[in-house]
């Protein structure tokens, strides 16, 4: 976009000899028009890549050493069907590509990886975001990724189960995903502090969970029935709006084994419909 006589325009067009700086660190250009970058670009030497909202199917041909390459951000980009090969980007610190819902392949120097499949590079991410995507699980390999902090797979209709996450990881984003269940492995993981369920539609029964978990949010899980929870934190936050399958017995369980049993909260019985939230240390039941 740029601003000519006082108004907004968007450029539509992107002639096929346009050429960038060959030595360009930095590109930001969100609403990219065009399905690819020029044949001419180089981007050895970037270090962010910034094109949210694009018109881009792809980024370039070839394989072009991104050693440099520290953040790279595709948000929106809703016909983005493949990823250059990022085995080489031993930088990488951000990854976002939420809602790049055409994304089936990503392509690797790796023989054994193939399409749907989790991306599997840097070590050095802290943060990634593949919301919206077709992403089936998670894996293995995702345990040495030692500074990842923010996982956000919310969206993701294939991915049923969680099994491998690293005890890092303090802000944990699966709403609305296709997650049948959660494994008892993620009360191992020391550091979250955040947990989105929301919209889990098909999970069932919710684990323990890390004791020291400051927000959970499991409103509109439909199908659960059973939570095996003790929290400990004084400020902890917990919503459990819409959870129709829990029973009251299950309900009042919550409470006793929460932390601030004790304190005072309010319970307010309505036959019409079961409406389950709990906030505390200003515990609130509304059944």
């Amino acid at each position: 976009m740029y601003i000519k006589d006082g108004m907004i325009k968007t450029i539509e067009y992107i002639p096929e000899d346009m050429e960038f700086p060959p030595r360009l660190r930095l590109l930001h250009w969100d609403a990219y028009p065009s399905k690819s970058l020029p044949p001419k670009f180089y981007p050895e030497h970037l270090v962010e890549l910034n094109m949210q909202e694009s018109q881009l199917e792809k980024l370039w041909e070839g394989t072009p050493r991104l050693t440099n390459l520290k953040k790279m951000e595709l948000m929106e980009s809703w016909h983005l069907k493949e990823l250059p090969d990022l085995s080489n980007a031993t930088k990488l610190e951000r990854l976002d590509l939420a809602w790049c819902q055409s994304l089936v392949e990503i392509p690797f120097s790796f023989s054994n990886l193939h399409k749907q499949k989790f991306p599997d590079f840097s070590t050095n991410i802290s943060s990634l975001k593949l919301s919206n995507t077709l992403v089936e699980q998670v894996p293995a390999s995702i345990q040495h990724w030692t500074r990842l902090r923010f996982l956000e797979l919310s969206y993701n209709w294939k991915l049923k189960t969680l099994k491998n996450v690293l005890e890092g990881v303090s802000h944990l984003n699966l709403s609305y995903s296709g997650i049948e269940n959660v494994s008892d492995c993620i009360k191992a993981l020391q550091g979250l502090q955040h947990l989105n369920l929301s919209g889990c539609r098909k999970l069932a029964t919710l684990p323990e969970l890390p004791p020291q978990l400051m927000f959970l949010s499991a409103n509109d899980c439909e199908s659960l029935k059973s939570v095996s929870c003790h929290f400990h934190t004084p400020n902890a936050q917990l919503n459990f709006t819409n959870c129709f399958e829990l029973s009251q017995q299950q309900q009042r369980a919550i409470i006793q084994q929460s932390f601030l049993t004790e304190r005072k909260y309010r319970l307010v019985t309505d036959n019409r419909m079961i409406i389950f939230s709990l906030r505390m240390p200003k515990i609130k039941v509304f059944l």
